[in-house]
């Protein structure tokens, strides 16, 4: 933590980015961006581009991948003036054992420490956020029969529910193609209204035409830079939980820490979770619960069995799966639920569906077919975000946003400075406002 102290910055604060240039010119284009923290492959580790990041107060991670050489790349790293190190991959422990500096590790999911004391964690599996389009051009459906929206919203909500430290995404674009600016806005935002920070990684044909500042890339730069100044100033997903009376809980081993699962499945249906990871089960977990669908009955230890019960008893309703059935196993180094994994789901989901269908547990929204969001409010329960994120290649029209409860005051927020008050009527149990279309993302905020 030492370097980030003296950087006055604090880990939640980094804006990270994948830098692939050695010129210490290059970071020009970082001028009037939120980005702070630049990632350095070896071949770009060169002490004029550090010094000169230094003088911009950007802080700097040298990246370092498992090999035969990892330990001598590390050497060289601390050789040089890095804030810290970024360890991406699967790493033996005796290699974290030899930095000195602060460490960000970036391992397969199934690797993560979410009881880690880093101020930073992350992985360095994803998927590259969008519509999963099949071969001849037809959108893909999820088993709700929304279009497969490719999205690692659910494993990032619940390690978000599962530790205090920052967390980091870092998967990159798909090689060898070329991406409009709108898809990097759905990478950010699909970290971002989670609470993490995707890694910012441009393809490579747009990062050198930036670099050599031609007209077309500083354009799509621009509309980047746009997007992640919009989420700099709403950061509400970092700082607050996830809002709903409707809880998932499950553990590590039992689909938390894979995309595709039940959370992703509940958010395609449009159906407010509130992720609780088993070690977090105790009352503030379960206030302001209404349901809770245990995963795994037999992950929990005797006296979460009896909170539950407990919970049970105060008017709450707890749905388990059928007798004899078990999460369905993933293959090792696997980290979404495949077709065969979601068809062994059916038992569970069918009791998740019924207990759920057309029921507002914090939010619901309509007409949003390609459009996910995510619902968070503040402690005192006065204030709640509904954030929109548009994953298809088209504005979305006619919006409408349902919220429990009444609330007085309604506005949308979106990219450059956009702000409206929305008109507020009832509906059963909450409110409801409407919106016009939908271009990338937005924040509506519900004030009593």
């Amino acid at each position: 933590m030492i370097a980030l102290l003296l950087l006055a910055v604090a880990a939640v604060d980094l804006v990270p980015m994948r830098w692939p240039a050695s010129e210490p010119k290059s970071l020009e284009v970082l001028d009037g961006t939120p980005v702070n923290s630049i990632l350095l492959e070896a071949e770009a580790w060169s002490p004029s581009l550090i010094a000169e990041a230094k003088r911009r107060n950007i802080a700097v991670f040298a990246v370092v991948h498992p090999s035969d050489e990892a330990a001598d790349a590390l050497r060289r790293a601390a050789a040089l003036p890095f804030d810290g190190v970024v360890l991406e991959g699967d790493f033996a422990p005796a290699i974290r054992a030899l930095v000195e500096k602060l460490i960000v590790e970036l391992p397969s999911r199934h690797r993560m420490h979410l009881d880690s004391t880093d101020p930073v964690i992350g992985t360095s599996q994803g998927v590259w956020a969008g519509i999963e389009i099949e071969h001849g051009g037809k959108v893909m459906s999820a088993p709700t029969s929304s279009p497969w929206i490719l999205t690692n919203a659910g494993f990032l909500r619940f390690v978000r529910a599962s530790t205090k430290a920052a967390i980091w995404m870092g998967v990159k674009p798909p090689p060898g193609n070329i991406y409009r600016p709108e898809r990097y806005v759905q990478a950010i935002a699909d970290a971002e209204i989670c609470g993490a920070r995707w890694i910012i990684a441009l393809d490579d044909g747009l990062q050198s035409r930036l670099i050599r500042n031609e007209a077309n890339a500083v354009r799509d730069w621009k509309v980047i830079v746009r997007h992640l100044t919009y989420f700099q100033k709403h950061r509400e997903a970092h700082e607050w939980s996830d809002w709903s009376e409707f809880g998932v809980l499950q553990g590590a081993d039992t689909g938390g820490l894979l995309s595709f699962g039940l959370l992703d499945m509940l958010a395609s249906q449009r159906t407010a979770v509130r992720p609780i990871p088993v070690p977090r089960l105790g009352p503030d977990a379960l206030r302001g619960a209404r349901i809770v669908l245990n995963v795994d009955p037999a992950d929990l230890k005797p006296e979460q069995l009896q909170m539950l019960d407990q919970f049970r008893k105060s008017g709450g309703d707890v749905l388990a799966p059928p007798e004899g059935w078990h999460y369905p196993a993933v293959p090792e180094g696997e980290f979404v639920m495949g077709r065969r994994q979601v068809d062994a789901m059916q038992p569970l989901w069918e009791i998740t569906y019924k207990a759920t269908l057309r029921k507002n547990f914090g939010s619901r929204t309509f007409n949003t077919a390609g459009v996910l969001s995510n619902t968070v409010a503040a402690p005192d329960g006065n204030t709640a975000i509904v954030y929109l994120v548009n994953y298809t290649d088209f504005p979305v029209e006619s919006i409408t946003v349902h919220a429990l409860g009444t609330w007085k005051k309604v506005r949308v927020f979106e990219p450059g400075g956009k702000v409206r008050d929305l008109e507020t009527y009832s509906v059963s149990g909450g409110t409801g406002v409407d919106l016009e279309s939908l271009a990338t993302v937005a924040t509506v905020r519900f004030e009593r």
